[in-house]
């Protein structure tokens, strides 16, 4: 008699077609006023570490900005959302994502493009 295999695998991370669709995913994701203040911070961080790497010359704050950034939105999905929100599934999408959802919220389009994104899609965490 064999013995049944009781493995659980864990769901497959969701395929995307286009930045669009993913962009969709990555706004249900950041809802958390903490989590999203972390993510408006990360992009500053990043931001202001190229031009310093222009300005002064030095490629290595460049580097240090986005692995600082980047450990801030990785900790703000991690422990504060308790999801992974495409930072491992597409790491340069979910950089681009951050700078576009900062974008919208400096526009004033952020709360209307959400509820375009939970409208168009199921995406609920």
């Amino acid at each position: 008699m064999e013995t049944p295999n009781l493995q659980v695998e864990a769901p497959a991370s969701p395929r995307f077609k286009s930045y669009h669709h993913f962009f969709d995913y990555y706004l249900s994701h950041n809802r958390p006023v903490l989590a999203k203040g972390m993510h408006y911070v990360a992009s500053a961080i990043g931001a202001l570490s190229l031009l310093i790497a222009i300005w002064d010359g030095k490629p290595m704050a460049l580097v240090a900005g986005i692995v600082i950034g980047y450990a801030l939105a990785w900790i703000a999905h991690s422990f504060v959302e308790r999801n992974d929100a495409g930072n491992i599934i597409q790491p340069f999408w979910a950089l681009l994502a951050d700078y576009h959802m900062v974008f919208l919220k400096l526009t004033g389009q952020l709360d209307a493009r959400r509820r375009a994104a939970f409208h168009d899609h199921d995406y609920r965490p």
